[in-house]
């Protein structure tokens, strides 16, 4: 018995979803013969069988699959239900939970830690330890020793009205006060006016949580989700929004300005099948030394390479190769990015032969 195993679909992303099982359990295959499709955000690929022999899949259609991991196994002789759970056992190091169903220990771990009914998350397939991440987070489960007070902040975030007789102006007053008099002391520091919450809190503080780096600082009003990783002194400016549910990773000495909001995930398929599809995760990364400009989108999947310039309210929806500048809503490549030996910047613009 040998597996076949998933093939890099795409040089940017090692991750593809299942779109197509072609060959049922148990079924005569011939060299060549197509097993499954799989498909990525930029590309598709076709797997086939590199021998003859029986094959038994162990993906279905929507599954994520990174590459690497186990799409089938093939054998000489039709394959018995015992021998591939313990072939899958054996190669994956999972635990067999039926005969549909394989969840590796890390994931194991997780599901316990937060009792989660597993068939919630698959149900068939291997759940690996991204999947039960996701899941929580995308069903917002709390760290659970946070469980307790995080449910009396909800009661508080659900109130929508309050009677009359509770409604106590001398404490309205009293926090406005307050409110402006940090407003007023920034602006006295630093001869800028801005949002009283963004001055409560140090932006160098607030990235602590993210990079571990001091010179790195995030404004309080950026909306962070999820795994998302930054390098050194790099800043994230105000209502900038940070998707990393597929996992997003910033570099050094980026500056991504007001407005800006990064995805490594989307619902694109999920809305409009009308839910039968599954959200979309793939990562996305930002090299070093990019500025991007104020409230440009860069879609999921999506590689910024290195001294990369984007226009503001461009929208990014493929790679962009180090030291090149693109702008625009498509976003269009328009030069180059060229730095001097005596560190100016200059971008050319390329030439229009249309």
């Amino acid at each position: 018995m040998k597996k076949i195993i998933a093939p890099l679909v795409s040089a940017n992303e090692d991750i593809a979803r299942v779109v197509e099982v072609s060959i049922a359990n148990n079924q005569y295959c011939k060299t060549g013969q197509i097993i499954c499709i799989l498909e990525t955000s930029k590309s598709s690929l076709e797997v086939e069988s590199e021998q003859e022999g029986f094959v038994c899949t162990v993906c279905k259609v929507g599954d994520e699959i990174k590459v690497g991991e186990i799409l089938a196994v093939i054998s000489e002789n039709k394959i018995q239900k015992k021998d591939l759970e313990i072939f899958l056992a054996k190669n994956t190091k999972d635990n067999v939970i039926d005969d549909k169903i394989k969840i590796t220990k890390k994931a194991q771990s997780l599901i316990n830690s937060n009792n989660i009914d597993f068939k919630k998350i698959k149900n068939r397939g291997i759940i690996k330890e991204e999947d039960v991440t996701k899941y929580l987070e995308q069903n917002n489960y709390s760290n659970k020793k946070n469980n307790g007070e995080y449910d009396k902040l909800e009661k508080i975030m659900k109130m929508n009205s309050i009677p009359s007789n509770k409604i106590n102006l001398e404490e309205i007053k009293k926090l406005k006060e307050n409110l402006l008099s940090i407003q007023s002391i920034y602006r006295d520091k630093w001869n800028r006016t801005i949002p009283s919450m963004d001055a409560l809190f140090d932006r160098w503080e607030s990235a602590k949580n993210y990079s571990n780096d001091e010179k790195t600082n995030i404004s309080h009003l950026a909306y962070i989700i999820a795994n998302v990783k930054i390098g050194k002194n790099t800043f994230i400016g105000p209502y900038t929004l940070l998707d990393g549910g597929g996992g997003l990773e910033i570099g050094d000495n980026n500056s991504i300005a007001a407005g800006v909001q990064i995805y490594s995930h989307d619902n694109i398929s999920r809305s409009l099948s009308g839910h039968k599809s599954d959200t979309t995760f793939s990562k996305t990364k930002i090299g070093n030394n990019c500025f991007i400009g104020p409230n440009a989108v860069i879609t999921r999947g999506v590689t910024i390479g290195d001294h990369c310039f984007i226009g503001a309210n461009s929208t990014i929806t493929f790679d962009v190769e180090s030291y090149t500048a693109v702008s625009g809503n498509p976003a269009q490549r328009i030069g180059k990015v060229i730095i001097n030996n005596d560190g100016s910047v200059k971008i050319t613009r390329e030439r229009d032969y249309s």
